[in-house]
């Protein structure tokens, strides 16, 4: 896995019928910020590549569509 993040890609969003219908193409991971008192924001972000979340939200849960990943979260 990189030790920088990747934020020169866009962030790529999806709507909510693509997050519970769809499947990620093969290297991505779909992931959902439940956001408490703001926009839940859903994702598409690359496997293996640290990334960075734009501002602070207050996260109250992750739901993560993908092959299997292991979440690491710093704050």
């Amino acid at each position: 896995m990189s030790n920088e993040a990747d934020n020169t890609v866009p962030v790529q969003e999806i709507d909510e019928a693509e997050f519970q219908s769809g499947e990620p193409k093969a290297g991505d991971a779909w992931i959902k910020w439940n956001v408490k008192g703001g926009r839940d924001r859903t994702e598409t972000r690359s496997i293996g590549v640290d990334h960075s979340l734009n501002g602070s939200p207050y996260i109250k849960a992750i739901t993560i569509r993908s092959a299997p990943v292991t979440l690491h979260v710093w704050v």
